[in-house]
Parts: C-alpha cells; structure tokens; sequence
C-alpha cells in the first residue's frame, strides 16, 4: 500500500470539496511573495517578528502567533551566475523557492560544496518546483508547475 500517494489523493479530494485556507494560499503563494517583496526584507523582517502582526496573521489564516514565519533574504539565489564551476563532472542545481528566496546562503553552500568536489553546476530558470502546492492538496496547481520547469530546463 502506497500511503504517500493514499495521503495526496485524500488531501486532492478534500481541496477539491472545502477549497483552500488563507493559510494554505499564503503557503503556496510564497514564491510570488517573496518575489516582490526582497527589495523591502529589512522592513518585513522587523514588521513580522510584531507581536500585534503575528496575532493578526493567526486570527486571519489559523496560523500560529508563535511559529516564526519565513521572511525573505535581500537577494535572491538566482540573482547569482547560472553556471558555477570548471569541473569535469556536471551537475543540473533545482535552487527551489526555500534557497532562492529565503535562505539563499543554503544553495551557496551547496554550490560551493559541489565545485571543490569538481562539479560544473548549471543553474537553469526555473519556478517553484509545486511542493507547496501539493502538500496542500492543489495537485494540478502543482503538476502544472513541474511542466512548466521541465520545459523550461529543454
């Protein structure tokens, strides 16, 4: 029995039937979030660490006052190069929107890792990579992503 897939299918139908919260929308629009909003990281860093903010935001979408919530880094990681590293070997890097926009350092590292183990690593234009979506249940949302990230990859 396959309970990963058992447990897409249950939340697929169950979006399907009750749609989506405003915490699960804001989950799955964090791309586009964080997108249009690093030029302002400072100012949100500090708004979003509010008190009044982080109650507010738990009586708007249910979630909690007292998780942190991901706010985005002044660059993004695909402001970078799109291809690193002389090496023999070559390795294709999906960044995804946790690296890209949020912690950006992580795929550095990675990147870095790579190159002194000799990698070329080719960083292609890509979007979310749909996980978000799909662990929301919003699986065509997702599969749509994927598509678009494959054929942007060629």
């Amino acid at each position: 029995m396959n309970i990963p897939k058992l447990a897409m299918e249950a939340k697929k139908q169950y979006y399907k039937r009750y749609g989506s919260s405003i915490g699960n929308y804001l989950a799955v629009s964090s791309e586009r979030f964080a997108k249009t909003s690093k030029v302002l990281s400072k100012p949100i860093n500090i708004i979003a660490k509010s008190n009044i903010v982080k109650k507010t935001t738990e009586l708007i979408t249910g979630l909690s006052a007292s998780r942190e919530f991901m706010t985005p880094s002044r660059f993004s990681f695909m402001d970078l190069n799109k291809e690193e590293g002389y090496g023999n070997k070559t390795a294709l890097f999906f960044v995804g929107c946790y690296y890209n926009y949020f912690e950006p350092e992580i795929g550095l590292a990675t990147i870095n890792l790579l190159k002194k183990v000799g990698f070329k690593i080719i960083i292609p234009d890509q979007n979310c990579c749909g996980i978000p979506a799909m662990t929301k249940g919003m699986i065509d949302k997702a599969l749509n992503l994927v598509d678009v990230n494959l054929k942007k990859m060629g």
